[in-house]
């Protein structure tokens, strides 16, 4: 059972690893201080990632400017209910120096580091999931008559160089109104390899994204086929649900990584309750602050 006082995370930079164990605000923490700002949607567009890391050792601060497209993996939560919230690659990363003592590294024992001077140095991290791909990707390949339509979709995955994620879980892949499930023709994939993957998924009356690295298919309007997650003021819903302009709901839990795009949700509060699936999720935390939250966005399914 997870301990809801005590966060733990972890962030994974290439080979540089930061993570700690602390009790929020005030409360004794081991590791370096850091924060994130995480947001994840059904969109097509990458997700993003914002990652900032205090007092890096000289060398790591290094690496990481000097180094692009490095793997960057956010995992947090409570100790016991750890989950990973982000995994893509680096954009930018970029070192400020400043003076101010209020984040200072802590050792492994709980004891304030501090820094020379009192000095801060940090560490900034922009990141993406599948967004290099999305950028540069291209593709240039020609399949004959009879051709299966997921063939022709794994081509255009492998070429964005992501992972075929449940590609092959969907069921039976066809155009049009459901009847063609080749191209008696042939067909032609050439272009961006964003573009065209999205042209022959949308030939399918399917939605697509890219989720830690993989891509994610969904029939339009559906959740995706696994186990609802239950979101109540007992499992961390914090305060009222509420619904916008659009008819979406509006909620805030408690950090948790089992609340990402597509993901069947039952809601269970006071003045709203139903099954929907998430459309948007967006992951704050802060070690040293009171963020500590996912704000999601719901829609009926």
């Amino acid at each position: 059972m997870a301990d809801l006082f005590r966060r733990q995370w972890s962030i994974q930079v290439g080979t540089v690893r930061i993570e700690g164990i602390g009790a929020g605000p005030g409360g004794a923490r081991t590791g370096l201080d850091c924060s994130f700002e995480i947001e994840r949607s059904t969109r097509r567009e990458p997700n993003k990632a914002s990652v900032r890391v205090w007092n890096l050792a000289p060398e790591h601060r290094a690496a990481l400017e000097r180094t692009r497209a490095l793997p960057v993996t956010v995992a947090a939560g409570y100790v016991g209910a750890v989950s990973t919230l982000f995994d893509g690659d680096v954009r930018v990363a970029e070192s400020r120096r400043r003076q101010a003592a209020h984040r200072s590294a802590v050792s492994a024992h709980g004891r304030l580091a501090g820094t020379t001077d009192d000095v801060d140095y940090m560490t900034e991290i922009e990141a993406e999931d599948g967004g290099t791909a999305w950028r540069s990707a291209t593709v240039s390949r020609s399949f004959g008559p009879g051709t299966p339509v997921s063939a022709v979709l794994a081509a255009a995955v492998d070429a964005m160089r992501i992972g075929r994620g449940n590609l092959g879980e969907i069921g039976t892949l066809a155009l049009g109104d459901g009847d063609l499930a080749a191209y008696s023709e042939g067909t032609t994939l050439s272009g961006q390899a964003h573009r065209e993957l999205d042209r022959v998924v949308r030939s399918c009356g399917l939605t697509w994204s890219v989720q830690s690295g993989a891509l994610q298919l969904r029939r339009a309007g559906r959740a995706l086929a696994t186990t609802a997650t239950m979101l109540s003021p007992s499992t961390g819903l914090v305060g009222s649900p509420s619904v916008d302009a659009d008819g979406y709901v509006e909620a805030v839990s408690l950090l948790n990584g089992a609340l990402y795009p597509g993901r069947p949700v039952v809601l269970a509060s006071r003045h709203l309750e139903g099954s929907f699936q998430v459309r948007r999720v967006r992951h704050v935390g802060d070690t040293t602050g009171s963020e500590w939250y996912s704000e999601v966005t719901l829609e009926e399914r």
